[in-house]
């Protein structure tokens, strides 16, 4: 017979598989005397069997598959270990959590969208710490891990580098957070844009140009709504802000005072359109003139045509917007003048400079009448001696250099039933021509007028006789004389009617 009353040892006590919830497996490890019976239970829950393997190893397992949906925090594991004859120790120095709740998402947010290719779209996601945290765009990636930074705070972020040709617009992204007993709380709640698409451009028109200074030039684009847009001009501009219309999405406006008489020919107008993403187009199929104000007709050169406009309103007052009031001050005058007599002959195209061209007879008396103008002033001002200058060079150059005026033979001769009667004027002044018969009796009587310097030989400029006296009758054929008094030039030639 014996009698044993020491109690049985118990090595060690190891559980795994805790915290851990619903359907999950808590597994408990004891060491202890061999060839005895264990057993263990946690906080209350009925007695679970443990199993002795090998037997004679004296090492026990059991295990517990959590079947409540309640949640225990440190709860006590218990494990009882039997000798052969009923002595019995216990250890109770384990616990193990059994977690049912669902972790905690306080907030989602979603930062650098809308993105484009090698843009990062950062998700960040505050909730319960300690946690696995993963993240997914719909259609573009899944699972993406996320960081808790610093550890234990709660805190996770995740970040996406965008690739080539990836598209999404409003994508839901997914959040998921799972605490260490393995539940998880899923967040949906927020939508990132992926766009590599570059935007479309429809259109771009320009208004204003040829412009001067003070004058505004309206560039006007049509395309992807939404976006922001500028333009610059070459040489005047850059970078200035066109604002999208409220009414009509899709259709921007900027526009361009400009701000001196520094003149541009040609000069590309570079416009562009950024989406939400940051994608970029850019449009330079539009140029514009930008002339100074003494180009008063705007064709990129000072020249004549722009003298001949100052003369035609020289002294009068005007209103509004007029290009021959150079200096808009409200008359068209001496200043006028002189502003474009120092910029005479000047281009905004080196290669081309002003030409002073030929002037039509009518022009040329507008140019004259304007010297005339400025003799009256009596003005010693250097200004108005070189635009007087000017004028003389511009009268002089086009005006005919006769040396004498001469009568010449009419044309055909002998005639019927008209002829012209050419001459030649080596000073202005009024032209009359009278036609007598042989008897010297007066047939005819044309008056002319006053007439410039010039030769008046070619048909459109001769003298025209129709034939007919001074009563519509058609003269008889014979001889004839016509006689031209110009100034204080006269001559006589002899003609011949015959039918």
């Amino acid at each position: 017979m014996t009698i044993d009353n020491i109690l049985p040892k118990i090595n060690s006590v190891n559980v795994s598989g805790s915290p851990t919830r619903i359907g999950g497996k808590i597994t408990v490890n004891m060491n202890g005397e061999p060839n005895g019976k264990a057993k263990f239970n946690i906080a209350g829950i009925p007695d679970e069997n443990m199993q002795e393997q090998p037997v004679g190893s004296g090492n026990y397992s059991g295990i517990y598959t959590v079947t409540i949906s309640t949640t225990i925090n440190d709860a006590v594991v218990t494990v009882t270990l039997l000798d052969s004859v009923g002595n019995s120790v216990t250890d109770t120095s384990k616990k193990v959590t059994i977690d049912n709740t669902l972790p905690i998402i306080n907030s989602v947010k979603v930062t650098g969208s809308p993105g484009k290719a090698g843009d990062k779209i950062t998700v960040t996601m505050v909730g319960e710490p300690n946690g696995n945290a993963k993240f997914s765009i719909t259609g573009v990636i899944s699972d993406q891990d996320m960081t808790e930074q610093p550890l234990g705070s709660g805190t996770y972020s995740g970040i996406y580098t965008i690739l080539n040709d990836v598209n999404a617009i409003d994508a839901s992204v997914a959040v998921t957070l799972s605490d260490q007993a393995g539940n998880t709380s899923t967040d949906s709640t927020q939508k990132a844009t992926i766009d590599n698409t570059v935007p479309r451009i429809t259109s771009v028109s320009v208004s204003g140009s040829p412009a001067k200074v003070k004058e505004t030039i309206t560039i006007t684009l049509v395309g992807e709504k939404g976006g922001t847009t500028q333009f610059s001009i070459a040489g005047a501009t850059q970078n200035i802000v066109m604002d999208e219309s409220t009414t009509t999405p899709g259709t921007y406006t900027g526009k361009y005072i400009v701000a001196d008489d520094k003149g541009l020919s040609n000069a590309v107008v570079t416009v562009t359109l950024k989406d939400s993403a940051g994608n970029l187009t850019t449009d330079t199929s539009n140029k514009i003139t930008i002339v100074p104000s003494w180009d008063v007709d705007r064709n990129g050169t000072t020249s004549v045509s722009d003298m001949i406009a100052i003369a035609n309103l020289f002294g009068q007052q005007v209103s509004g917007k007029n290009d021959a009031d150079v200096n808009g001050d409200g008359v068209v005058n001496i200043l006028d003048l002189v502003i474009l007599s120092n910029h005479f002959g000047e281009s905004l195209t080196p290669a081309s400079p002003g030409k002073e061209g030929k002037i039509s007879s009518e022009n040329l008396s507008v140019l004259k009448n304007l010297y005339k103008s400025l003799e009256e002033l009596q003005s010693n001002d250097p200004d108005v001696a070189v635009a007087k200058e000017l004028l003389v060079r511009l009268i002089k150059s086009n005006t005919p250099q006769i040396a004498e005026s001469q009568l010449l033979q009419n044309y055909p001769n002998p005639f019927n039933p008209e002829t012209w009667i050419p001459f030649r004027l080596s000073k202005p002044g009024t032209v009359n021509l009278s036609i007598y018969s042989a008897s010297g009796q007066l047939i005819r009587s044309i008056d002319l007028g006053y007439r410039e310097i010039g030769d008046y030989s070619s048909r459109n400029k001769a003298i025209y006789w129709d034939g007919k006296n001074e009563s519509g009758e058609k003269v008889s054929s014979g001889i004839y004389f016509y006689s031209i008094k110009m100034g204080d030039f006269t001559a006589i030639k002899k003609m011949i009617v015959k039918k």
